[in-house]
């Protein structure tokens, strides 16, 4: 009636039916079947095929390990697949936040302190990527504000102290009453030829110091005006204060440099050196030029001038912006190194003439030498 194939197929003829078979006698059937083919399979696959024209029932039995068992696989990999997505995923966000959320957010609050003035932040920098260039570049760049905000706002100051000083200069009329004594003593003498030079003289010394316009004036003018001043100075001591002034060479004279630096150094030099000199007194004016330097020396043959002064002196042009008070040599030693740099300044030594040395340093850029036949800069 029935009968059982080495390939796991159940023949049924007519006599013995499907339909004679319950499904308790069925089951124990198949069951007895599959424990005898797989003993460690729990499921079985059952398929029934009918043959109208031998009249046989093929029923085909396939473990479910042998069917689903590489659906099993597939589950497995999908859910190793989507834990690997999942994890990748948080990955990317956890290292986003940190290599770009992060940084973005440090460089934001940084410019947000710009923005309230505080030029002091400074970014810490670890990368070495392209956030770590851009915190080196931000810091530098933060520096270089500070520096440039407090180089103006030193310039202004000494600036605003110099005109203070000039102003207390030009209200105090003794060097106006004196001229104006020599000009009379000259035109008395009827040295109208002399007379006529220094009238000239004090108009334009007069006009440079009173005007405003610029802070900053060619080295031929401010070389001019300190020569003017020397002049009418030597005409009040004449007899009494030699003065020498050497040319200006023609490779500086279009040096760009702070108002008053030069007549200030010959005036001190008058005032606390040669006033009280009977005779025999100098004062000397000279110019070293050389690469990438220019010095001008004033130096006279005061008597006064002791090696405690020329220390004291050297003390405070060293201690510079750092005293509360300036001197018209500390003044004018400061904004020498605002404009040109931390070479350039004044220095103080004991002159060879046996008085007081001042040094004026200028430190040239080449493009300001370009140009200049070698002769002119002797």
């Amino acid at each position: 009636c029935m009968e059982f194939e080495k390939d796991g197929q159940l023949y049924l003829n007519e006599a013995a039916s499907m339909d004679q078979f319950s499904g308790e006698t069925l089951g124990s059937i198949l069951q007895s079947q599959m424990t005898a083919d797989s003993p460690d399979s729990d499921e079985f696959l059952v398929c029934v095929k009918s043959s109208q024209v031998s009249g046989l029932r093929i029923m085909q039995m396939v473990p479910g390990s042998e069917v689903f068992g590489s659906l099993s696989i597939m589950r497995i990999l999908n859910l190793c697949f989507q834990f690997f997505l999942v994890a990748t995923v948080a990955i990317f966000l956890y290292a986003s936040y940190h290599l770009i959320k992060k940084p973005l957010t440090g460089l934001t609050d940084a410019f947000r302190e710009i923005e309230k003035g505080n030029f002091e932040v400074e970014i810490k920098a670890p990368m070495k990527n392209e956030f770590g260039y851009l915190y080196s570049n931000f810091n530098q760049m933060a520096r270089s504000l500070q520096n440039l905000i407090d180089k103006v706002y030193s310039q202004q100051i000494l600036i605003q102290r110099a005109e203070l000083k000039q102003l207390q200069s030009q209200i105090n009329p003794h060097f106006l009453f004196n001229s104006y004594f020599l000009l009379h003593r000259l035109i008395k003498s009827r040295n109208f030829e002399r007379a006529v030079e220094i009238s000239k003289n004090m108009g334009t010394y007069f006009q440079f110091i009173t005007r405003n316009a610029s802070d900053t004036v060619s080295l031929l003018r401010e070389y001019e005006h300190a020569e003017i001043y020397a002049d009418i100075q030597s005409l009040r001591f004449e007899g009494r204060i030699a003065v020498e002034v050497e040319p200006l060479p023609l490779c500086c004279q279009s040096i760009m440099v702070p108002r008053l630096i030069i007549q200030p150094i010959i005036e001190n030099a008058f005032a606390h050196s040669l006033e009280n000199k009977q005779e025999g007194g100098l004062l000397r004016v000279g110019v070293r030029h050389q690469p990438g330097d220019l010095i001008i020396a004033v130096e006279d043959n005061g008597d006064h001038t002791t090696d405690q002064l020329i220390q004291n002196l050297q003390r405070q042009i060293a201690a510079g912006s750092a005293r509360r008070e300036t001197t018209a040599l500390i003044n004018i030693h400061l904004r020498l190194k605002l404009m040109f740099g931390p070479e350039s300044g004044l220095t103080v030594q004991r002159s060879s003439l046996g008085g007081l040395k001042v040094e004026i340093h200028i430190a040239k850029k080449e493009e300001t030498e370009q140009n200049v036949p070698a002769a002119d800069c002797r």
